[in-house]
């Protein structure tokens, strides 16, 4: 994920325990000089629509673990979020998983 041309945090999904997560880090060089909160969730895709999968989970760290998704017979992504200066935020997600 991207704010004025610098990278700040990437985002990516993985399966385990029968379920799958969304996994934030926010790269040191953000998380050192900035105020931020961080969100990610599990996406389903289903056709034309796109729906969490999971609940959403959030909070100021650096490391942020979604919560797991009963998913993994689903096409999903993972989504995230950051805050940035001026009260807006960047998003980013992963490649479709089918």
């Amino acid at each position: 994920m991207k704010h004025q041309g610098a990278t700040i945090a990437s985002v990516k999904q993985f399966a385990g325990c029968g379920k799958n997560f969304a996994y934030t880090w926010v790269w040191d060089s953000y998380a050192r000089s900035h105020t931020y909160r961080v969100s990610n969730w599990i996406a389903v895709i289903d056709g034309d629509e796109e729906y969490p999968g999971g609940d959403l989970r959030s909070g100021n760290k650096q490391e942020l673990w979604g919560a797991g998704a009963a998913t993994l017979n689903k096409c999903t992504r993972a989504v995230s979020s950051v805050t940035v200066p001026g009260g807006g935020y960047v998003s980013g997600w992963t490649d479709l998983r089918c």
